[in-house]
């Protein structure tokens, strides 16, 4: 975070002469770690906001997965009310009793 602001600082201060920038570039040190953890600081709302996007999305899939399932098992049902029955009589009584439950 301290090079980020440091290099804010020198654009800023454009007025510097360029030995002033120069010094100040060889004085400063290069620390890999804070430029990373700035980075993972700038971005950690989006990767929270990513993560609960596919937690939604997984939620939804599984959702749909059963409603799936659920209208398998609802025309299997329906299929074997409609070969078994013999009569119409014996269709409706079927198709009342699918209804019920």
């Amino acid at each position: 975070m301290r090079f980020f602001l440091q290099c804010i600082q020198l654009r800023y201060n454009g007025s510097r002469t360029d030995t002033l920038r120069r010094a100040d570039m060889s004085n400063s040190t290069f620390d890999p770690t804070s430029i990373f953890e700035a980075y993972r600081n700038a971005f950690a709302p989006a990767l929270k906001a990513q993560q609960e996007g596919i937690k939604a999305i997984d939620r939804v899939g599984r959702y749909q997965y059963a409603v799936a399932g659920d209208y398998m098992e609802w025309s299997l049902a329906q299929a074997k009310a409609a070969l078994g029955a013999q009569s119409p009589a014996e269709f409706a009584s079927k198709q009342i009793e699918l209804t019920r439950h």
